[in-house]
């Protein structure tokens, strides 16, 4: 009998363990798994503590499917399948549990109480379920104003180059900040996947550049299903999970309104497959208040996956993203309407490695991300800048993000939780007006309810 694992699971069941618990959990932990079942453990743990229910019950299912006798895994699978709303699979899992192994009492107690859980939730399938997210913290911003890189800036006149000197506040301004947010969610049955909505608000407060606070306000609302997204031929090509929404967005500078936003997506991932491969269109209908002839339609097809890697050490996962972009203008490029540069090409990769370890108050997690965006324009953006050149972009974006659980909580996602980041950019162009730089480090807490 192997009860590896069931210090972590376990820890999703009580909000407190008693001496005698953490020293038995202690102990078991020290049983040692197959690489393999432990390796998919760990992914699913990572899994669960984001809230991607239906990624951790595949990782789960993968553990015990390498390792039987993994009692861990097969609590943890159940909790899963309990969060996700498959009350059916995850009573059968209980039931495998208990027919398994002798658990100790204080675990059967738990796991009688995730049952009268899983009732109640049952008793009430069409009630929605919601939780919501504060954030707060401060941090400093060398460019807070998004400065130009240069001091100064050439012009391309009929009579030939000439020199431009760019006001000193056109140059990067470094500033520290106040940052806030607060973000609801929300999920009901119906039929056979949920519908989801989610409203959130985020706001930065400079300290002295307030013409260059934000507020950005989103709201959404989406359907998923584990259900196939088709019938037929189709259906085994898209098994599900699947999602479509749509979201609005607006971005607000110094008070008044930068940025309103339309965006319809969906999503499919294929969780059988390794490292759950997932593939996404999105179209965004973008239009800027203050300045017309920006507007656009953008449109996205995109891929990811997500890979477990244990040569990085226990919890390490590893996320790779690629997006293609058309962003098409919305006035004609000849009139007064038309937008500089007229239509735009995307491109972006973004690469993300997430280490995760038990400690005193619950899991530690170390993130690092790196992205590299190019943005080319299909006509000339201006005649004044480098003689009409179509302009060419590149963005390059490093951060680095330590999240811990201030003081212990029953379960991971409950704990106030405390992260530092920081993050840096660099921008490159043909065009001298859209070369910049900056780097940020920021402190948060934040809590789920």
């Amino acid at each position: 009998m192997q009860f590896a694992g069931f210090a972590e699971a376990a820890r999703r069941l009580f909000s407190g363990l008693v001496p005698v618990l953490a020293g038995l959990l202690a102990w078991s932990g020290a049983c040692a798994q197959t690489p393999e079942a432990r390796s998919w453990y760990d992914q699913g743990v990572q899994a669960l503590g984001a809230h991607r229910y239906a990624e951790a019950r595949a990782a789960f299912q993968r553990a015990v499917t390498a390792d039987p006798s993994f009692a861990g895994a097969w609590l943890d699978l159940a909790i899963a399948a309990q969060a996700e709303g498959d009350t059916v699979q995850a009573e059968e899992f209980l039931a495998i549990l208990e027919a398994r192994f002798t658990l100790p009492l204080p675990i059967a107690l738990g796991v009688h109480d995730l049952r009268q859980r899983i009732h109640a939730q049952r008793a009430a399938p069409l009630g929605w379920t919601w939780r919501a997210l504060f954030q707060t913290g401060a941090g400093h911003d060398s460019n807070a104003n998004t400065g130009l890189s240069r001091s100064d800036l050439t012009l391309t006149l009929p009579a030939g180059g000439v020199l431009l000197p760019l006001d000193p506040a056109l140059r990067p301004q470094a500033d520290s900040y106040a940052v806030a947010s607060l973000r609801a969610e929300g999920s009901r049955k119906w039929g056979a996947g949920q519908i989801e909505v989610t409203a959130s608000a985020k706001s930065r407060v400079n300290s002295n550049l307030q013409e260059f606070d934000t507020l950005e306000a989103l709201l959404g609302a989406a359907y998923a299903s584990t259900e196939p997204a088709f019938g037929g031929a189709w259906g085994r090509w898209l098994p599900g999970p699947w999602r479509v929404g749509v979201t609005g967005q607006q971005l607000r500078l110094g008070g008044n309104a930068l940025l309103n936003s339309l965006s319809f997506s969906a999503l499919h991932a294929w969780k059988q497959l390794p490292c759950s491969p997932q593939g996404g269109v999105e179209v965004d209908f973008r239009h800027f208040p203050t300045a017309a002839n920006l507007d656009s339609r953008l449109a996205w097809v995109s891929g990811a996956v997500a890979c477990g890697s244990p040569w990085a050490g226990s919890g390490g996962r590893l996320s790779m993203q690629l997006r293609a972009g058309w962003e098409a203008a919305r006035g004609n490029f000849l009139s007064d309407r038309g937008r500089p540069g007229d239509n735009t090409r995307h491109l972006e990769l973004t690469l993300s490695h997430r280490w995760s370890w038990p400690g005193a108050n619950g899991t530690h997690r170390l993130e690092a991300q790196a992205q590299w965006a190019q943005a080319s324009d299909t006509k000339g953006y201006s005649p004044l800048l480098s003689d009409n050149a179509p302009r060419r972009s590149r963005r390059t974006t490093a951060g680095v993000a330590y999240s811990v659980p201030l003081w212990p909580a029953g379960v991971d996602e409950d704990a106030w939780v405390g992260t530092l980041a920081i993050q840096g950019f660099r921008q490159r162009s043909n065009l001298e007006v859209f070369q910049a730089k900056g780097e940020v480090i920021q402190i948060t807490v934040q809590k789920n309810w």
